[in-house]
Order: structure tokens, then C-alpha cells, then sequence
């Protein structure tokens, strides 16, 4: 419980109150209401960024992004990819997961990033990661070691992230099954 993070009705209704004023004037009332949703929306996203500590700046933006892609843009988000951002293949098994020969993804004791590659490849935009992997190991290999793989493109997978309008989110994902080392430089991509 963080009482700095504690935002009243009346706060709310200063920024909203003060939306009404501040939009636009439209004499389509589904125009205004977008408007005002637009706004209100936006409004209150700068407030309370305002507010927060600097380090839970990127984690409001992105569950802020989340939303407003859950809620305006249902076809490039489901649960499942949700699940797999913020849990990865943590709920896999060591025996749910195929074997595995690719030492530098992680010790074949551990599996934390490999039962990730799993997860995501139930996914069906992913279905192939692991036949990708496989066939082009050495590209892969070489993506994974890079310093800022976020910034790169993914092998066997670039033109179709593009294509998606999935795409940004799914790049995030791959991100985070393999490298959670760069996840917050993603993130502010994905967002950005």
C-alpha cells in the first residue's frame, strides 16, 4: 500500500471536468463522446504519469498500452499472449518440453528461457519457433548474443512481424521468452 499512489474521485473529476472544457466542440455527438473518451483518456494517462516514481513509469505505460489495445484493438491481443508477457513458460514442466541441444540458450538443467521458447511456440503466430530455431541455428544463435537484440532483426520471423498487426507485441514476446535481460528496453520500444 503506497499512499503516493492513492487518486481520489475529485482528482478525477478536476481532469475530466477539465476535458469537457478543453475538447473540441463537435456537433456529431459520437464524434464529441470520441473525443471526450480520446481525451479524458489521455489526460489522465499524463496526470498520473505525473505522479509516479520514475522506476514505475515503463510498467504504467505498458499495462496502459495493453489495455488500450485489449480494449480498441481486440484482434492483436488475447490472454494468452498476456500470459506468456507476464508468466512465460514458468507453468512448464522440464518434461513438458522437448529436448533440447542449444547450449547457449541456457543449461539444459535449468530451461527457464527453453520452457519459454515453448510456451511461445504454442502460441499460433509462434508455431514454427522451434523448427526455426532448428533450421537456422547459427542466425539465432547469433540474434540471442547480440547486445541489444530488441533493435535487430529476428531471424526466420522479421517479415512477418511486420506484417502482423500483432507484430510490435509479438517481438516483445519473443524478447522476453529469451532475453529478460533486455525486456525493459523492449518494452519502452513497444510502447515508444
Amino acid at each position: 500500500f503506497n499512499p503516493m499512489y492513492q487518486n481520489s474521485l475529485n482528482q478525477f473529476l478536476v481532469w475530466f471536468f477539465h476535458t469537457l472544457t478543453s475538447t473540441d466542440q463537435c456537433s456529431d455527438a459520437k464524434q464529441r463522446i470520441d473525443l471526450l473518451i480520446d481525451n479524458v483518456t489521455y489526460n489522465s494517462y499524463v496526470a498520473l504519469d505525473r505522479g509516479l516514481f520514475v522506476q514505475h513509469k515503463l510498467t504504467f505505460k505498458l499495462l496502459m498500452t495493453l489495455k488500450i489495445m485489449e480494449v480498441e484493438r481486440r484482434d492483436t491481443i488475447s490472454t494468452n499472449m498476456l500470459d506468456l508477457l507476464f508468466k512465460a513458460g514458468m507453468n512448464l514442466q522440464a518434461e513438458d518440453c522437448p529436448k533440447h541441444k542449444f547450449n547457449w540458450i541456457d543449461d539444459a538443467k535449468v530451461m527457464d528461457k527453453w520452457k519459454n521458447v515453448v510456451a511461445l511456440n504454442r502460441l499460433p503466430f509462434f508455431n514454427d519457433l522451434i523448427n526455426k530455431i532448428r533450421s537456422n541455428e547459427q542466425e539465432w544463435k547469433n540474434w540471442f548474443s547480440t547486445l541489444n537484440p530488441e533493435e535487430m532483426e529476428i531471424p526466420s520471423f522479421e517479415e512477418r512481424l511486420r506484417a502482423d498487426p500483432s507484430g510490435p507485441l509479438m517481438r516483445l514476446l519473443l524478447i522476453r521468452a529469451l532475453r529478460q535481460d533486455r525486456v525493459c528496453r523492449a518494452a519502452d520500444i513497444f510502447v515508444g
